[in-house]
């Protein structure tokens, strides 16, 4: 699905619906599992993002997996409107039981991964600065749009009209997001001005190999997911990926991400 469009540069979009959007969106106080504050001003545009995008062609909704949450964003959609293109939540994310099942099950995934690493069309990755060896596995010439590690949809407009002034041309981009709940409002708004582009909403799929601090509680070692993508020719030599220019990342994530895992956040 997703991948046959990356090889084919055909506009696609995912974006992933998970609890903290569903919290969000419901108005209830707190934070998400990243220390995201609810506020209603991001509620509001997760609906609207959401009615819009639902009806798009080629847009894929990574679903959470109770019902209730499924039931809240289809009754957000008008009379008339079509059904929701609902996939596996974890479409991105490597899964456990993928990588307990090995072969064309694995194989698959790492193929999402490594379309991206080939496709000739500029890409473009916003998120935190301690995801800048994503740049290792889907290529050097990745352009980054760094956001504040919790808490940016302040800046929101200035994000925007950033990453509008990097989708401007006649070529599509391929636009990876790890930026957390705003993404999706981002993700909207750029669809409507750039509709070729292909938007991929990654969440959390590149901490643990990016920053070796697990974020989500995996059940798998970063040793574990590294051979993977090794074994994959997604990742340089060992001297590059284990540079000591990147040791900074793993000190600074054991703090920063998978906070909700020591108590720090709720959703």
């Amino acid at each position: 699905m997703l991948t046959y469009h990356i090889k084919e540069s055909r506009p696609v979009a995912f974006m992933k619906w998970g609890d903290g959007e569903y919290q969000c969106a419901n108005f209830m106080r707190g934070r998400n599992c990243d220390a995201d504050t609810y506020t209603r001003e991001l509620g509001e545009n997760l609906i609207k993002s959401f009615a819009y995008m639902s009806q798009q062609p080629n847009v894929y909704l990574g679903l959470w997996h109770t019902d209730n949450v499924r039931r809240f964003w289809e009754s957000k959609l008008g009379s008339g409107s079509r059904e929701s293109a609902w996939v596996d939540y974890h479409t991105i994310i490597i899964d456990e039981k993928e990588i307990a099942a090995g072969g064309h099950v694995l194989n698959k995934k790492m193929d999402f991964y490594r379309a991206i690493k080939e496709s000739p069309l500029k890409k473009i990755i916003i998120c935190n600065e301690l995801l800048v060896k994503s740049a290792l596995i889907f290529g050097e010439d990745c352009h980054f749009v760094f956001v504040p590690m919790r808490d940016w949809f302040n800046k929101y407009n200035l994000i925007l009209d950033t990453l509008s002034d990097s989708s401007r041309g006649s070529e599509p981009r391929i636009l990876i997001f790890a930026a957390g709940m705003g993404s999706k409002v981002l993700i909207a708004e750029l669809h409507k001005r750039f509709p070729n582009n292909i938007y991929l909403d990654f969440g959390s799929a590149l901490d643990f190999i990016c920053t070796k601090r697990d974020s989500r509680g995996r059940g798998y070692t970063y040793e574990t997911l590294r051979a993977v993508f090794d074994n994959a020719g997604l990742l340089p030599e060992a001297a590059v990926w284990d540079a000591p220019e990147y040791d900074y990342i793993y000190a600074a994530a054991e703090k920063q991400l998978g906070i909700h895992l020591r108590g720090g956040g709720s959703g």
